[in-house]
């Protein structure tokens, strides 16, 4: 079965987000793109190691802050996270994937969307580490999760057999 690579869907989400909202002079928002940047030269340059500073800082952002702002931060968050995968240590992406998903699960503005993509790519993390137990638990989750959705054309969440 092919893997959904993290940083597509992310991306994905991303640009269509960006497309709504004109340019932020958010300052939080201004350094999360600037470690963006910075995330993409790394991989560009191949400069092992130096993930571990843009993932201590992206965990450092403030959770309640990241809850009212715009959730376009916590997705380049988690883009990011999807970057720094090849360079970044299985506990510091993990961290910062938890981190994003706490954030859009309970941010107000947050789409569906936003509540499948980050669990999926972290289920992918696991997956790629060989962390299978952690990535059917994550899985276990996402079906819980969508085993509640209310769709027009059905009504009521699905029952649980």
């Amino acid at each position: 079965m092919a893997m959904w690579q993290p940083k597509i869907a992310i991306t994905k989400l991303r640009k269509n987000h960006r497309k709504q909202f004109p340019k932020t002079t958010d300052p939080t928002a201004q350094r999360v793109i600037t470690l963006k940047e910075q995330a993409s030269a790394l991989i560009a340059e191949n400069r092992p190691g130096d993930a571990a500073t843009i993932m201590s800082e992206l965990l450092a952002l403030d959770d309640q802050y990241l809850m009212t702002a715009d959730p376009a931060i916590t997705r380049d968050i988690l883009d990011i996270a999807g970057t720094l995968l090849p360079d970044g240590s299985v506990r510091s992406s993990g961290a910062t994937f938890l981190k994003g998903i706490q954030v859009l699960w309970n941010h107000s503005q947050a789409t569906v969307a936003d509540l499948f993509v980050g669990p999926n790519n972290l289920a992918a993390l696991y997956d790629a580490k060989g962390n299978y137990l952690a990535r059917d638990q994550v899985n276990s989750q996402i079906v819980a999760m969508a085993d509640q959705l209310v769709a027009p054309w059905i009504g009521e969440p699905r029952k649980s057999s």
